[in-house]
């Protein structure tokens, strides 16, 4: 399950942060079995512990489990459970990723950018 942990962590971009170290962890610290989770589950047990939270959180900021779409993408639920789950280096660096993607003109980013500036985000470079 390493190879799970490491896929979360460069899917974050966090390879070189200081939080990669606090991410690696094994399945058996998540409240569920990864290989037969439902993507409503996963949402269902999001505040179970921080290892839920973060990947609760990238299941919403991608929409995604396993290459299929199963859930809305939802970057503000997403950074609430990061924040809950101690992870702020992660909200900072996905916001400034957000404002990089809307300043070179990806529409759905500038609609996040929105949404997100309204929801009390501040956008910093």
């Amino acid at each position: 399950m390493r190879k799970f942990s490491l896929i979360l962590i460069f899917a974050l971009g966090l390879a070189s942060s200081s939080q990669a170290k606090q991410i690696v962890f094994h399945s058996s610290k998540l409240p569920y079995d990864t290989n037969t989770v439902t993507c409503e589950i996963i949402l269902e047990k999001a505040t179970v512990n921080k290892y839920a939270m973060l990947n609760a959180a990238v299941l919403l900021m991608s929409g995604k489990r396993m290459g299929k779409r199963c859930v809305e993408v939802d970057y503000i639920r997403a950074f609430e459970l990061l924040k809950m789950g101690g992870f702020h280096d992660i909200v900072d660096r996905k916001l400034v990723t957000l404002k990089t993607r809307a300043d070179n003109g990806h529409n759905t980013s500038r609609s996040w950018v929105r949404k997100l500036k309204k929801a009390g985000y501040n956008f910093k470079r």
